[in-house]
């Protein structure tokens, strides 16, 4: 069941969401353990990275108050 949900919301294609997700945690990780200072491409990456979070938040929004009518 809640595969099917992260589905609806991420997408059918696993590995994309996944491939994001991973670049975000290395961004982190190299940040926050090694030290080393956040670059211009980390910063671009980590902006689209939200923001399209923040499109799959608004659309699975969107689908739950459109169930609920």
């Amino acid at each position: 069941m809640r595969r099917v949900y992260f589905e609806t919301v991420f997408g059918g294609n696993r590995t994309r969401a996944s491939g994001k997700l991973m670049e975000i945690r290395d961004i982190r990780n190299d940040i926050f353990h090694f030290k080393r200072e956040i670059t211009v491409s980390d910063h671009q990456t980590l902006a689209d990275h939200r923001s399209w979070l923040l499109n799959k938040i608004k659309q699975a929004e969107h689908r739950r108050m459109e169930a609920q009518q």
